[in-house]
């Protein structure tokens, strides 16, 4: 029942991103994303001993192209 919950409040959460009025375009020709110890965790209102973590400290890149 805790799943479902979850995934009812998930159908809940406005999904879209607001536009901004005048946007900065990037002038970007090579770029990397870097993520460095990523943690995820549900439940966080949770105590501790209840959450349930998914990602604990992934660290990864995404090269240009």
């Amino acid at each position: 029942m805790v799943d479902v919950e979850q995934v009812l409040n998930l159908v809940e959460q406005n999904e879209r991103i607001p536009e901004i009025e005048n946007p900065i375009k990037a002038d970007i020709k090579k770029a990397t994303i870097e993520f460095k110890d990523v943690e995820f965790t549900y439940d966080i209102k949770l105590p501790k001993e209840e959450q349930r973590s998914i990602l604990n400290k992934i660290s990864f890149k995404v090269e240009a192209g």
